[in-house]
């Protein structure tokens, strides 16, 4: 085997990476602001809710330094903290978007990392929008290649959603092709969410979305 070709996660890496400089045309533009538009229509109800209160009320004291928004609370805190409140309020009413042939809902984790790091860092709106997409191609890649055997016993917006967060984190932050390659192999170690976890009255599948977000900052770098 040629040692110089791709593999798999190197490929997904390059993918993401493209998205920081090529063109990028007003119909795929378009696609990321409603992605983004969607995620706000299923995180404002989720924001008064449990579990996103209940967090709220329990991780007040470690908001930390930053200029990410928590939508749950209204404060100005660091990216991890507001991505993990919104990413779960995201997760709680159960509107957001999916992408069916992976059994995926990607806006979660990816955007609610994507927000909380653009406006700490004050990026610019296609900045935003170029990780969205990233974000969302190497999460939607992944989930399609594993299904549907992955769904038997694990939920993929809690795992693959976490790869998906540190991509979209990764690329605001400047990383490089073969950094992006290495917050998504590390996001693969903090992947989780079994799908016990989604049958009974708990709320964990909510925090399962929550965590995806802030596991995948952390290993984008952002933490």
């Amino acid at each position: 085997m040629n040692n110089t070709t791709p593999n798999p996660l190197e490929r997904l890496a390059q993918a993401a990476c493209r998205w920081n400089t090529r063109p990028l045309d007003a119909e795929t533009d378009w696609a990321a602001r409603r992605a983004l538009l969607d995620w706000f229509a299923t995180t404002l109800p989720g924001c008064n809710q449990a579990p996103a209160t209940l967090l709220s009320d329990t991780f007040a004291t470690t908001r930390g330094e930053g200029s990410a928004v928590c939508y749950v609370d209204g404060h100005l805190g660091s990216p991890r903290y507001a991505a993990l409140l919104n990413a779960t309020a995201s997760h709680t009413v159960e509107f957001d978007d999916i992408f069916k042939d992976g059994g995926y809902h990607p806006g979660s984790s990816t955007i609610a990392a994507a927000l909380a790091v653009a406006q700490d860092i004050q990026a610019t709106r296609e900045q935003l929008h170029r990780a969205i997409i990233g974000g969302y191609e190497v999460g939607c890649r992944i989930a399609l290649a594993i299904q549907p055997s992955h769904y038997r016993f694990w939920h993929t917006s809690a795992t693959v959603g976490t790869m998906g967060a540190a991509v979209a984190t990764a690329m605001l932050l400047g990383a490089t092709s073969e950094q992006i390659g290495h917050a998504i192999a590390l996001a693969s170690s903090f992947a989780g969410g079994h799908q016990q976890n989604l049958q009974g009255e708990g709320t964990a599948k909510p925090l399962h979305a929550g965590h995806a977000a802030d596991a995948g900052l952390m290993a984008g770098g952002g933490g």
